[in-house]
């Protein structure tokens, strides 16, 4: 059975249409930037390496080798030669991470030896050769079953999904992996896997319709998980394990009563518009959701949609006078359809503001060029569907769009800055938020920047005082409402060769800092993890432009 993986033939669409551009691709051992074009040296420094498999030690040829820093706008790409050897060349001083991913193998990235962690850094000096950064990569582990309908007979073309459970927020929701779509027999087999819990869903709908074809009733088969839940909670997690396959995990799906939601959109004096309708599904562990056919004369009408309630929201490309436009609705759907919905786009409010930089106090021009201003939800569980960010202007002010709600301001930001606080109208909202709303702008947001960040270092040893040389290490905040997973207060680093670590993306303030032998990234900001944790964590103090350096134990 062929492996299914999502937005696949999108991908290629968009391939064959920019030409690849906005990627690098490599050729050989020779890396190119965006468009073909020979990438930019940042400097003198190599990255020299062999990829082999776990297997019998073999070379694995035609592996591809991905480099990547925050100095870097693009990661550097090569492949490996026949002996499974690989050089990256051009590379300035920094901290790199190191990737090699090859079909039918596990992707790794360099010192990860356990699934669902972080690798270790390279450390690079100023036109440094650093030789044997070597990966060896394991044979996946795979999922593998029969979905059938309540009859027992198979269902054909039924989508099944790999799902990981991650935290964010304090709040746990399960993360889409890879899928796979059931053959004539109905079977499905999901491979090149991490070992560790997953959780599997199934799900099978109806095509979608003709315009115009509304029905009385229709079926579907909405997802459920493994073996037969709705809820994370009533599920069972399956077990995968390296090169072999966890047979049997079967699914009978039952059918439930769709409805089709059918409208119009047009602009408020009723002209029609071409446009995409999304209909997200609100609070809810599996994601079921539609999309809607439009008859290019504003008339709309959704695929087949499970009970439940749904944002609905028009594609943000239409734009006004330079503004995005777009209509939100909710709904509900409870099995029977839905006719005259009648959907006007309103232009999205912009957020403006100003970034606040004392080059007197840090003795460097801010690079400007490097920084985007943008919004996302507040609350975790909330969708983000409109998030492009700005440019900073050379007055250092900037504006941009954003979707209604309680939004944080999150700024990406240039190497070594870091935000001190974030302001509307002198008040700080730089955890609780702004609220935007359709009716009206928000202005007088001020970012305030700073590129002396507290920085954070150290060493661990075991139980018996004997220095280690590899390990990870998670530092959360001490006041448990700030424990979100958000970065501005979470980190997770791992050791480097030299065996010590370094965390330069805190905010100023109280932390706890604990080493584990080993640290599952998905779980790291599970709540009842950290309240563990926080009792036998260090307890330090991060001042800004300070460093604070700790020796810390295993935890038990």
């Amino acid at each position: 059975m062929r492996r299914f993986e999502l937005f696949r033939i999108a991908f290629f669409i968009v391939l064959a249409v920019t030409g690849g551009r906005g990627s690098a691709i490599a050729q050989g051992n020779t890396m190119y930037g965006p468009m073909g074009e020979p990438p930019v040296r940042n400097g003198s420094g190599v990255i020299r390496g062999r990829v082999t498999s776990l297997d019998g030690n073999r070379p694995i040829r035609n592996a591809r080798i991905e480099v990547t820093a925050s100095s870097l706008r693009t990661p550097r790409r090569v492949v490996t030669d026949l002996d499974g050897r690989y050089e990256v060349a051009g590379l300035g001083a920094g901290r790199y991470t190191v990737k090699a991913v090859k079909v039918g193998f596990l992707s790794l990235d360099y010192g990860q030896t356990r699934p669902f962690e972080t690798g270790k850094p390279v450390v690079l000096a100023d036109k440094q050769t650093l030789e044997n950064v070597d990966l060896v990569l394991p044979r996946g582990g795979a999922v593998a079953g029969v979905v059938r309908n309540e009859a027992g007979d198979p269902i054909v073309g039924a989508l099944v999904n790999l799902l990981r459970v991650s935290w964010s927020g304090g709040r746990r929701h399960l993360v889409q992996g890879d899928a796979d779509i059931t053959d004539d027999g109905g079977g499905y087999r999901i491979y090149d896997l991490e070992p560790g819990a997953y959780y599997v869903s199934a799900e099978a709908k109806v095509g979608r319709l003709p315009l115009g074809a509304m029905l009385e009733s229709s079926t579907a088969y909405p997802p459920r998980l493994y073996p037969d839940a709705q809820r994370i909670e009533d599920a069972r997690s399956v077990e995968v394990i390296l090169g072999r396959t966890t047979d049997g995990i079967d699914f009978a799906l039952a059918p439930a009563r769709t409805a089709l939601a059918a409208g119009s959109i047009t602009t408020a004096d009723s002209t029609p518009i071409v446009t995409l309708i999304s209909f997200n599904r609100l609070q809810s562990d599996l994601q079921a959701d539609g999309v809607a056919s439009n008859d290019g004369k504003g008339h709309f009408v959704s695929n087949p949609l499970t009970p439940g309630d749904y944002e609905v929201v028009s594609s943000s490309e239409r734009m006004v006078n330079g503004r995005p436009e777009v209509a939100v609705a909710r709904i509900t759907v409870d099995g029977q359809n839905l006719t005259g919905l009648h959907l006007v786009p309103s232009p999205l409010p912009a957020a403006s503001g100003r970034v606040i930089v004392d080059d007197a106090a840090t003795g460097t021009r801010f690079p400007r060029e490097s920084m985007k201003v943008a919004t996302r939800p507040r609350d975790p569980t909330e969708r983000s569907w409109y998030s492009t960010g700005a440019a900073v202007q050379p007055d250092l002010t900037f504006r941009f769009f954003s979707q209604p709600g309680r939004m944080l301001v999150e700024p990406t930001l240039p190497d070594g800055w870091a935000v001190r606080a974030v302001r509307l109208r002198g008040v700080d909202v730089t955890d609780t938020g702004i609220d935007v709303s359709m009716a009206r702008d928000v202005d007088g947001i001020e970012i305030e920047l700073t590129n002396r960040p507290p920085e954070l270092s150290g060493t661990a040893r075991d139980a018996a005082g004997n220095p280690l040389k590899d390990f990870a290490v998670v530092v959360f905040a001490r006041d448990s409402q700030r424990r979100t997973g958000r970065p501005r207060y979470f980190a997770v680093e791992r050791s480097d060769a030299e065996g010590r670590f370094r965390v330069n993306t805190l905010a100023a303030g109280e932390y706890f800092v604990a080493a584990l032998e080993y640290l599952d990234r998905d779980s790291a900001a599970d709540p009842a993890l950290l309240e563990k944790l926080a009792r036998s964590a260090t307890a330090i103090t991060l001042r800004e432009g300070e460093r604070e350096t700790v020796d810390l134990r295993i935890a038990p």
